[in-house]
């Protein structure tokens, strides 16, 4: 495949996706970040694109994260007030890593952050089909 076909790959999967996404360069400017983050942090994506990450989430450990060169699984990440389009979304899951070249040299790290209302709207949609099911199997 060549870098464009995964050029648009890469943005489709960012698209579908519920989670929020953002890729941070070792100088901490946000080099990419999916709609859904720009709607959570209640910020247009154009004025995010080239911001340090910390004029935006300024409690961000995605800087330190390049600079050990590590890796965070399913981290409680709670935002500062006045970080998020609402006050009431404090905290979310996230998971972190520091991306690496082909010299092993860090080149920018990213996030995927679980927005528990996603996951709870995601939920009681399975659940309602669940029930016509059942409801269908039982008038059948």
């Amino acid at each position: 495949m060549d870098e464009k076909m995964y050029k648009y790959i890469y943005e489709e999967l960012l698209r579908l996706s519920d989670d929020g996404f953002i890729v941070v360069t070792p100088d901490g400017k946000v080099a990419d970040i999916n709609e859904n983050y720009c709607r959570f942090l209640g910020k247009e994506r154009d004025h995010i694109i080239g911001q340090n990450v910390f004029s935006i989430i300024s409690n961000s450990h995605m800087v330190d994260l390049i600079r050990s060169g590590g890796r965070d699984e399913c981290d409680v990440h709670r935002y500062t007030r006045g970080d998020t389009h609402d006050p009431a979304d404090k905290f979310v899951v996230v998971s972190r890593s520091c991306v690496f070249n082909d010299q092993q040299e860090a080149i920018c790290s990213v996030a995927q952050v679980k927005f528990s209302q996603q996951t709870m709207d995601s939920m009681q949609k399975l659940m309602q089909q669940y029930a016509e099911l059942e409801t269908f199997k039982t008038n059948y």
